[in-house]
């Protein structure tokens, strides 16, 4: 794991504009990703930004970076918050659901059991996570980062959005700004 692939995959969440992102990496040595995660943690936590291994295999790992006080927001949702409790989340405080996160993804076998609620922690419009659900994955109107049953131009200015601010963050790390420098502080208004 680089933080090239940090950058690459989590600008957005770096960025302040999304609650979270997820990235599926490769890996040699457990104890060197651990290593890893903790050194980045080292450099972005000051920033309100956590880096967390979901799920470990002998060779892959998910990684979660994500912004707690945006992930907050989802404790807020009424509708989210029950379909996460149909799905035994531990709906008690922010460590809960990712406690529970983990072990669905953990769980995952590769089959019809992906934890599809990660919309969710990944800072999806709740709406179109829920109707995700309601329509079996069928039925979008647009298809982009996750799939769109409602406002679809507000979804195609943030995919837009969300693009520009990979580009940038990719240009201005290869340019040499830090990993440090591109995570901002606090949360950028969409």
């Amino acid at each position: 794991m680089t933080e090239y692939q940090i950058i690459k995959h989590c600008a957005p969440t770096l960025a302040g504009l999304k609650s979270g992102n997820l990235i599926r990496i490769s890996f040699n040595n457990k104890k060197d990703l651990f290593g890893q995660i903790g050194a980045i943690n080292r450099k972005i936590n000051n920033k309100g930004i956590y880096l967390i291994a979901l799920s470990v295999s002998s060779s892959e790992a998910w990684i979660y970076i994500f912004r707690p006080h945006l992930l907050q927001k989802l404790l807020d949702n009424n509708d989210a918050m029950q379909i996460l409790g149909n799905l035994g989340y531990d709906l008690s405080s922010v460590s809960g659901l990712l406690k529970c996160l983990k072990t669905r993804l953990e769980n995952y076998d590769m089959k019809d059991n992906f934890p599809h609620e990660i919309g969710f922690f990944l800072g999806y419009p709740p709406e179109d996570v829920i109707s995700f659900f309601k329509n079996k994955g069928k039925n979008y109107l647009l298809c982009g980062p996750w799939k769109v049953y409602h406002d679809v131009c507000s979804a195609q200015c943030i995919f837009e959005k969300h693009r520009k601010c990979t580009r940038i963050y990719c240009e201005r790390y290869t340019s040499g700004t830090t990993l440090e420098k591109l995570a901002v502080r606090s949360s950028i208004s969409c």
